[in-house]
Parts: C-alpha cells; sequence; structure tokens
C-alpha cells in the first residue's frame, strides 16, 4: 500500500511540500535535457556522425543504431538484437522529423526528451522513498553530474533508452491496487519495459513484480503447507505476478516478431545462436582473468560515477560500412582490416585533485550506504530491487562485454538509489556533504573528461586509418 507523504506533514505542509518536490524536479529534469542537447550539439560540430568515425566513441554503435532509427533497411543488427528498441526509436524518430524536417534535430530531440524523462521518473522514485528534499535535490543533481549521464545519455544509443526503460520498470513498486484487468494490463506494460530495450535487463521488471506482489514469501509458504490447501486460499495471489510476467513476456515476443518482419536485416532476441557471441565476450580462461577480474569489478564501482582517464586506444578491426542513412545508401561495404582508434576509459588512473575528491567521497557514500542498509530494520522494495540488480549486472559485466564503460548507463539509477540510503541517518550533514563535494568535484572532472574525448576524438579522426 502507498504511504502518502502526508501521513507524516499536516495537509499544508504537504502541499507546499509537493509544490516544491514538484518545481525541483521539473527544473532539474529540464536541466538535464537542456544538457543533453547541448552536448549533442557539441559532439555535431566535430566529425561525430562521420561513417568513418564508426564505432570511436568508446566502442558503442553510434552509427548502427542512428541508421536504425531513421531506415528499416539498416544492414547491422547489434541494435535490432534488442526487441523494442527499432520499432520504438523509428516511429518516434519519423513522427518528430514529420513535424522537423531535420533528422538530425529529431534524433537529438528523441535523446534530449530521453534525459528529461529519466530525471522525472528518478524524481518520482525518490519521493516515493520519502527523502527530503534537500536530498532529492542532492541525487537528482548526482545523476546529471554522474559519468553516466554526461558521456551516454547525449548519444544515440541503446544504453541510456535501455537505463530508462528499467526505470519505468521501478514504477512498479509506486502503483497502488486497481481493477485487477486494469492492474495486470499496467503491471504487464512496466514488467516489460526493461526486457523491452534489452533481455538482460530484464531482471529488474521480475524482481519489481515479485516484491510488489511479495512471491517469494508466497513460495516459501507453499513448501511449508499442503500444497491444495494453500493453492484454495492463495490461488489469485500466487498465480498473479505469474500471469504479469507471462503476459509482458508475450507481448515483446511480440513486437520482435514484428520488428522482423518490418527491418529488412533485424536479427531477433529470441535466436538461439545469438548466445554465441556472449560467449565470445567472455574473457577468463586462464589466470590473467583473474587479475583483470579485479580490475573491472574496480570499474564497475566508479565508472558510473566518476570516469577514468579519457585515452586513446589501437586495436586492429575489421571496418564495416553499412550505409549512410542522411546519404540514403544502403548497401553493405565491407572493407579490409584497418588499425582503428577508440577512446578508452582507465578507472584505476588517478590524475587530478578533482577525480581523487571524487572517487574518494564516492566510496565513503557508498561505505555510509551499505551500512544503513545493513543495519535497517526493513528496506523498502525499491531499494531491494537496486540492490538485486546491482548484484545480478555485477554477475553478469565481471564476465561479459568488451569494454565496461558501454554498460555504465546501466548501473546509475540503482546507484543512486542505493546511496541515498546514506541519508537515514541522524547526521545528515555527513552524507550531504559528501554527495555535495562528489556532485561539484566529479561532475567538473567529468564534464572535462567529455570535452578531452570530444577533443581526442576531433584528432583521431583527423589521422588517416
Amino acid at each position: 500500500m502507498k504511504i502518502s507523504l502526508g501521513q507524516r506533514r499536516d495537509s499544508a505542509s504537504y502541499l507546499n511540500h509537493g509544490n516544491l518536490s514538484l518545481m525541483v524536479g521539473v527544473s532539474l529534469s529540464t536541466l538535464a535535457g537542456l544538457l543533453v542537447w547541448q552536448s549533442f550539439s557539441a559532439l555535431l560540430e566535430g566529425p561525430f556522425f562521420r561513417i568513418e568515425n564508426f564505432d570511436k566513441w568508446f566502442d558503442s554503435d553510434v552509427f548502427r543504431v542512428i541508421s536504425s532509427m531513421l531506415s528499416t533497411e539498416t544492414k547491422g543488427s547489434r541494435s535490432n538484437l534488442h526487441p523494442v528498441l527499432p520499432i520504438l526509436s523509428y516511429v518516434l524518430t519519423a513522427l518528430v522529423n514529420f513535424v522537423i524536417r531535420d533528422p538530425v534535430v529529431a534524433i537529438q530531440s528523441l535523446m534530449s526528451f530521453n534525459a528529461f524523462f529519466a530525471t522525472m521518473l528518478l524524481w518520482r522514485l525518490l519521493n516515493w522513498l520519502r527523502l527530503d528534499l534537500a536530498d532529492i535535490f542532492l541525487c537528482l543533481s548526482l545523476f546529471i553530474a554522474s559519468a553516466s549521464f554526461v558521456f551516454w545519455f547525449p548519444i544515440a544509443e541503446s544504453f541510456p533508452i535501455g537505463a530508462t526503460s528499467m526505470l519505468l520498470s521501478l514504477q512498479l513498486l509506486t502503483l497502488s491496487p486497481a481493477r485487477e484487468a486494469r492492474s495486470l494490463l499496467l503491471d504487464a506494460l512496466l514488467c516489460s519495459a526493461s526486457l523491452a530495450i534489452t533481455i538482460s535487463n530484464w531482471i529488474v521488471g521480475l524482481t519489481a513484480i515479485a516484491l510488489r506482489c511479495d512471491f517469494h514469501k508466497r513460495i516459501f509458504s507453499l513448501l511449508k503447507t499442503s500444497p491444495r490447501d494453500y493453492l484454495q486460499r492463495n490461488r489469485e495471489a500466487l498465480y498473479y505476478p505469474i500471469k504479469v510476467i507471462l503476459l509482458s513476456g508475450l507481448a515483446v515476443s511480440i513486437l520482435s516478431i514484428i520488428q522482423d518482419f518490418a527491418f529488412e536485416h533485424s536479427v531477433s532476441f529470441l535466436r538461439v545462436d545469438q548466445w554465441d557471441q556472449l560467449i565470445k565476450e567472455t574473457y577468463f580462461i586462464d589466470f590473467r582473468g583473474i587479475i583483470h577480474l579485479a580490475t573491472r569489478i574496480i570499474e564497475l564501482i566508479l565508472n558510473p560515477m566518476v570516469v577514468g582517464e579519457i585515452v586513446s586506444h589501437s586495436y586492429l578491426t575489421s571496418f564495416d560500412q553499412s550505409g549512410w542513412v542522411f546519404d540514403e545508401v544502403f548497401s553493405p561495404k565491407w572493407g579490409p582490416a584497418y588499425d582503428m582508434q577508440i577512446l578508452s576509459v582507465n578507472g584505476l588512473s588517478i590524475k587530478s585533485m578533482s577525480q581523487f575528491i571524487g572517487v574518494s567521497t564516492w566510496l565513503l557514500l557508498l561505505a555510509i550506504s551499505a551500512k544503513n542498509i545493513l543495519q535497517a530494520p526493513r528496506l523498502n522494495p525499491i531499494i531491494w530491487t537496486s540492490i538485486i540488480t546491482l548484484a545480478s549486472f555485477f554477475a553478469l559485466h565481471a564476465l561479459y562485454g568488451h569494454h565496461l564503460f558501454l554498460y555504465s548507463a546501466h548501473f546509475v539509477f540503482f546507484y543512486i538509489i542505493i546511496s541515498s540510503t546514506a541519508f537515514q541517518c541522524k547526521r545528515k550533514w555527513i552524507p550531504r556533504t559528501l554527495m555535495f563535494l562528489l556532485i561539484l568535484s566529479g561532475g567538473y572532472h567529468n564534464y572535462t573528461s567529455f570535452e578531452l574525448a570530444n577533443t581526442i576524438l576531433l584528432e583521431i579522426s583527423a589521422s588517416p586509418m
């Protein structure tokens, strides 16, 4: 059942607090959208969208994602592996482009709106956790100052959209009871949001619906009593989350089938042979992997908030020119192997005082949060879902993914929700001071590093391949 903020304030103070909180949420969400617009514009001034710069932005797939947003004939399956992303992005881009008549501005508008929408969703969750207004302001500001926001939310990629879809699934835990049919459809829609962009992200929707319906408790009770007697009394309560999961999975599967028909080179996320790609991206088959594993875990902790040193990394690759959408050329063109240079992140490098302060305060905030979580008699399901999701992502990405910085956008919201538990103490000035320092130092370092990354991109783009 929803616990209203009015239960701890009178009606006048509740209304005043609600209005102020909404103003904070809308203001910071608007700021997030404007910053994404500005950062997108800064990248446009360079050679970011030239075909020869494919995969240089931290080994992302910006070119292929943009192509799928503007055409159903795009060659290259990476962005089409996600069940709903091509359909959603293509339809929305087409609608905005119909009004604006500029494909670049249409994509820029969608990424700016994604940042605005994500910030508002985070604001709603923080309100549900009943944080003080100052703490909500700090948490939203931390998101805007984070490395994940600075480097990924201005980029036309699946990662920022996937992060927003997971936040949408978390809204399951804020819903009030409604009529069964309406509740079932809404729950299924929200549960499928995280699955709709990336299949591994469905852990958010599954965990949220399980906790909301106390599914785990009912399973334990079923094991302790006679199944027949228990099912007679709790049949609907036990079956409801199962129906939500099946309905959400069915909906996304149908959309995936539609995607296969609509996009000429689409690859279904249901195909078993795609597991070969996952196996290829696992590293740890010898002793060297143990050291690499430790490094990856440190990067997974630090890089979503405070990015490491930005460097240019060279490696040999096969250049796949899939067709440039702005020229409406969609025939595949395969080139030989080139010595490519991409941007990379060193998560262990401490090169500046701002980075040192940012990393130190972030680790201290996590330590305080962990202490409060361990001492809490009961945790909000939103906190529990964030913990379970982070644990799952750690287990997955400890072995999977060549470049961890790609996935930092999937971590940031859960880190912020967990770090908000640091405010559950008597001496709130300590975590507030730490978060304020993290916002200033980490934000300065991240935005400075973003400018450096754009500069390096200009330099390596000018060098012959």
